[in-house]
């Protein structure tokens, strides 16, 4: 005889200092934000929509199994508030464990299609078919708080740094490359910058590329643009979209993770400078998650005018600044059960399978515990029987089963 796998209630998140457990609200996450060629999505479209849903109890399709009654083991994640969850990363397959601990794994198709920027605890939902049954499962995702970074926390990193000529861009005068660099103090006067005057409407070499001696802790990329570019009306352009980006061995390189600022809607328009930094814009700057690498490269799409013909630019005074102090991220193991409250009735019990006898049947029961969340179901149901399982997790994805056995009293 076919058995029913019923899911009773995907419990909420729950912080390492909570016990109670009731079938509470998720946040789940939207999709948004198409990704181009593994390019960073723009920022401004970055933002996670979330929503609290009301505590109620949530019923699941029935689920039937030909053999014995197997239960999804859901993945748990945690990295800091303002992270971007790498879809990439995301299991392909999700594992089913029954009673005998045999397991099964099944391919899952996740409902985001794309990197996505995460604020606070959240699910993201998936759909596994088992056993010709659309399943719905989960990722939860852990969120922590970093420590606040305050503007003194940035040091400038120019120890032992060089900007590379032969893997930098060619265009305009190489020569000129050491100039970005050189702070030279006037830049009204002295001409110290780098541009591609002669490059308008034409293919550019869009690299620049930094190194240092020492693996060095980089989170932050600064550059004064020149205001006036009279070629091709180029004065005010920006690039359209820059990338920061690192590498182990100056040949192959990484998109660096949470860039903040991508596109020339992010940088916003260029406000003038005087003094002596008169004909440069206020400086631009872009931040990201800090990297240790002797390599950066500051790569760049071209603006174009309406007939699709590159725009020109000149830059000057740029640098980069980074945070020594780590944010550490902190993993609860605890996944123990040691309370339930059944129809009213409270029992202490950590084992991994209590029997309970009461007068009727209460799919609401509360669990008291230190794990990070815990999901219920229903494996068996009889008029005078009902046998749940609990799966309850940790930071790890850890997990333990624990099993709940209820007999109706007689009347």
């Amino acid at each position: 005889m076919k058995k029913m796998l019923k899911i009773l209630s995907l419990t909420s998140l729950i912080s390492v200092s909570s016990f109670l457990v009731i079938s509470c609200s998720n946040s789940e996450i939207s999709n948004h934000n198409k990704k181009n060629n593994g390019e960073y999505d723009e920022n401004i479209k970055f933002t996670n929509k979330l929503s609290n849903l009301t505590p109620k109890k949530q019923l699941s399709e029935v689920v039937e199994s030909t053999n014995n009654d197997y239960i999804p083991i859901f993945p748990i994640v945690k990295q800091f508030s303002g992270d971007i969850l790498i879809k990439d990363k995301l299991p392909s397959e999700l594992k089913f464990v029954n009673s005998q601990n045999q397991s099964k794994f099944y391919p899952v198709s996740w409902s985001v299609d794309n990197d996505i920027q995460i604020f606070s605890d959240t699910t993201i939902n998936g759909i596994v078919n088992y056993e010709g049954h659309d399943f719905p499962v989960k990722t939860y995702v852990i969120t922590q708080l970093k420590s606040n970074i305050n503007e003194s926390d940035y040091s400038s990193k120019e120890e032992g740094w060089t900007i590379d000529l032969e893997k930098s861009t060619r265009d305009g005068n190489s020569s000129n490359l050491p100039k970005l660099i050189d702070r030279s103090g006037d830049y009204r006067f002295s001409g110290s910058r780098w541009d591609n005057w002669g490059k308008f409407g034409e293919e550019q070499d869009t690299n620049l590329v930094f190194h240092w001696e020492e693996p060095t802790n980089i989170s932050r990329f600064e550059v004064n643009f020149w205001l006036h570019a009279s070629q091709g009306n180029s004065s005010g352009k920006l690039p359209k979209r820059i990338f920061v980006q690192y590498s182990k061995d100056g040949e192959n390189w990484i998109n660096v993770e949470n860039q903040d600022k991508i596109t020339d809607e992010d940088l916003g328009p260029m406000v003038g400078m005087s003094g002596t930094l008169a004909n440069t814009a206020h400086a631009k700057v872009i931040s990201f998650k800090t990297v240790k690498t002797n390599w950066i490269r500051i790569h760049w799409e071209p603006a174009q005018d309406n007939q699709g013909r590159n725009h020109i630019l000149g830059i000057t005074n740029i640098a980069f600044k980074g945070i020594d102090k780590q944010d550490i991220l902190n993993f609860s193991q605890s996944n123990d059960i040691f309370e339930y409250e059944y129809n009213g009735v409270k029992y202490k019990s950590n084992s991994e399978i209590i029997n309970i006898n009461s007068q009727d049947f209460d799919d609401n029961f509360k669990i008291f515990t230190n794990a990070t969340t815990t999901v219920k179901y229903v494996v068996s149901e009889k008029e005078k029987q009902k046998t749940y399982k609990v799966i309850s997790y940790n930071d790890f994805g850890e997990y333990k089963i624990y099993t709940i056995i209820v007999d109706k009293k007689e009347a």
